[in-house]
């Protein structure tokens, strides 16, 4: 919330405990969120000052929160070799300290998605898919599959792709509603017009 951010600085400045440098670093990410829509270039600077500090302290996790912070932030300025440089060095956090990488693999998966990349992002979504045991993610990601697919005009494809998650009740009725929505999208295209309607009237009911 922007209107609390001011707020909330002034109260890390009461932590008498906390060291200085890092009562800095975490002020420094509370900046770069709150830039983060309004003007991206700022938020930039506050991330990677941000990251100086934990680079130094070693904390995995919020280096790579900040690392994929920084390549969407690259990527909505249009920077998308530093944006694939971040999500690559975040990756690297990622293995050296046995976390997990489904997070930044699908973010630099969209990134290849935006600058038209799809046999890459394609190969990356069935890494993902690897990775994935619950059928909730596994269908989200098969859903970003097919629509790789449907961008290649492999229509064919992005359809039998979503079969398996087709009537699934294991997952999410937001899961559950995009499918549906998909394959009607893809029975439109094909003019078979009585199909979309009953794929969407299956996603009405869920509603």
């Amino acid at each position: 919330n922007h209107n609390i951010v001011s707020q909330i600085l002034d109260e890390i400045e009461n932590f008498d405990e906390v060291a200085e440098h890092r009562k800095d670093a975490y002020r420094n990410i509370l900046k770069a969120y709150n830039y983060n829509n309004a003007m991206p270039d700022s938020a930039l600077l506050f991330a990677d000052k941000a990251l100086n500090y934990f680079k130094i302290t070693n904390e995995a996790k919020v280096i790579i929160n900040l690392l994929n912070l920084k390549g969407q932030l690259n990527s909505r300025l249009n920077n998308y070799l530093l944006a694939e440089e971040s999500y690559f060095e975040a990756l690297q956090f990622v293995k050296e300290f046995g976390l997990d990488e489904r997070g930044v693999l699908n973010e630099l998966t969209k990134l290849y998605m935006r600058v038209g990349a799809v046999e890459i992002a394609l190969g990356r979504y069935n890494q993902i898919l690897e990775l994935e045991i619950d059928p909730d993610r596994e269908c989200a990601t098969l859903l970003n599959i097919s629509n790789a697919h449907k961008r290649n005009h492999d229509l064919e494809k992005a359809k039998q792709v979503l079969l398996p998650c087709k009537d699934n009740f294991n997952v999410t009725e937001e899961v559950q509603i995009a499918i549906y929505r998909s394959l009607s999208d893809l029975e439109r295209i094909w003019g078979n017009y009585d199909q979309q309607i009953s794929l969407i009237n299956k996603a009405i009911e869920i509603e």
